[in-house]
């Protein structure tokens, strides 16, 4: 990726800060060689100091710009020329991802001149002034955290259109037909007898109305905003791949994979066939994003299990995913797989897609799904225990993870709207976990501001669904929205 970075000062023997005869060539040497060592697969280019407006040598420095992939511009000195502030508007009104930087005692009239001329101006500039240069180094790691997402592809297998597949049906739920009991059985074969019929089908949004599904409310926007937004590419296929490269795979490879997930589990409570096929379906997926190259993936996973389209329950294989360090989610949720791939690539943490209760007598909130990572602090991190129990509202069918969260630790959740342009933002304290068989098996108890967080809430924007990191990532995702031109909610406000 490449930086431009441009320098802006008072000629040296000028009246202004930092003083009279200040050599601006040793800032901009250090500064250069501190980011080169800082930053190795950072191309810096450009480097010039600018110390008046000339026209001809600010568009030449325009049209460079305008080939990079960011921009970095640090206020070192003042005074001397007033246009060297229009200089460092006209660089800035350019749009690419930007850090405006203060060199302290120094830049600081050019700086608080340059900002107010671009604020409000919906440009994506990150300013930073501050006697610690490292607070500039942290602006240009999440700067760089951005750049890394451009140009990847987000995978998404989704159907416009179903039909319920009673065999597929019938397959998912064979593992676990000889441990269930005789009312469950029953209560199976009244499901198959009322889609068989169509008198009382599940229902399957396909539209954008469920609340999971914000693209496709308007596709042809959605991917758009994805590209300019974050640079990511949204690949859409036919989910029958899912289950034909399924039958692909190995028994013996996804048998091995299953014996070291039962081996590292506290408990199990689901069937050996019913973890072997999560271990398939892990493989398979793996692989189909490994052929496009896809950084991310989400099935309709919903939707394709109601109907019968998946051939086990995805929860085990995603989260070997995540913690193999892909991003992977559920119920083809994009927006909550691009807020994921957001954290992962910020600071290398897995991020937590779940529903939510609020508990408001007790000012509390529980995150729950089925599906979370046991490695929360990324793939080289400390493993938190887990369970692997049915899932949560099939309640007696499937092998999922249940994970249990550190208690006493940050958690910051958020939601990125692409459609809507806005990031939501909220931040609480992990209490413990809940084991309850109502909802989903992983629950996350977390002390936050329940009641705010209701009377904020916009549903239409931002869904049902937060996506959740351990640790107090705050600073980072405000950066990161506004470098990315996003509008920051905090829920918990």
């Amino acid at each position: 990726m490449n930086i431009y970075t441009v320098f802006i000062s008072k000629p040296n023997w000028e009246a202004g800060w930092p003083y009279v005869g200040f050599e601006n060539e040793q800032v901009q040497a250090a500064t250069l060689e501190r980011l080169k060592k800082s930053f190795p697969d950072i191309e810096f280019t450009g480097g010039e100091i600018v110390t008046k407006h000339e026209p001809a040598e600010v568009e030449r420095i325009k049209r460079e710009i305008k080939r990079a992939d960011g921009l970095f511009v640090y206020a070192i000195g003042h005074y001397g020329d007033p246009a060297i502030v229009q200089a460092g508007e006209e660089f800035l009104q350019l749009g690419k991802l930007s850090i405006l930087a203060n060199y302290v005692y120094g830049g600081d009239h050019t700086f608080i001149k340059t900002y107010e001329r671009i604020k409000g101006k919906a440009l994506r500039v990150l300013p930073v002034s501050s006697t610690d240069f490292e607070d500039v180094e942290w602006a240009l790691q999440v700067m760089q955290a951005l750049l890394r997402l451009k140009g990847k592809k987000v995978l998404v297998y989704a159907p416009d259109e179903i039909a319920f597949n009673l065999q597929g049906v019938m397959e998912l739920a064979a593992p676990d037909l000889a441990c269930m009991s005789q009312k469950q059985v029953e209560y199976l074969m009244t499901i198959m007898g009322q889609i068989s019929s169509e008198e009382e089908g599940s229902y399957l949004d396909l539209t954008g109305v469920d609340q999971a599904h914000q693209w496709r409310r308007d596709e042809e926007r959605y991917r758009k905003n994805m590209k300019e937004i974050f640079g990511l590419e949204l690949v859409r296929r036919d989910p029958q791949e899912i289950s034909t490269c399924y039958e692909k795979v190995s028994e013996q490879r996804a048998e091995e994979i299953a014996e070291r997930w039962i081996r590292e589990a506290k408990k199990v409570e689901s069937t050996h066939q019913a973890i072997i096929n999560a271990a398939r379906l892990y493989l398979a997926i793996k692989g189909l994003a490994e052929e496009i190259d896809a950084i991310s993936v989400t099935p309709d996973c919903g939707t394709l299990l109601i109907a019968g389209y998946l051939p086990a329950f995805p929860c085990l294989a995603f989260s070997q995913l995540l913690n193999d360090g892909f991003t992977a989610t559920c119920e083809s949720d994009l927006d909550s797989n691009i807020s994921a791939l957001l954290g992962r690539s910020l600071f290398g943490r897995p991020g937590f897609v779940s529903n939510h209760c609020l508990d408001l007598a007790h000012n509390q909130v529980i995150y729950l799904h089925c599906l979370a990572s046991n490695k929360l602090y990324g793939p080289e991190g400390i493993s938190v225990g887990y369970d692997i129990v049915h899932h949560g509202e099939s309640h007696f069918i499937g092998a999922v993870p249940r994970v249990t969260f550190p208690a006493g630790e940050d958690l910051t959740t958020i939601k990125v709207s692409m459609l809507e342009k806005k990031l939501a933002l909220r931040h609480g304290k992990i209490i413990g976990q809940i084991v309850d068989e109502k909802g989903c098996a992983t629950k996350v108890l977390v002390e936050s501001d329940a009641r705010k967080i209701l009377e904020n809430y916009d549903w239409m924007t931002f869904g049902w669904h937060r996506v959740s990191f351990v640790g107090d990532w705050r600073r980072e995702f405000v950066a990161a929205a506004r470098l990315a031109g996003l509008e920051v909610v905090e829920e918990d406000k």
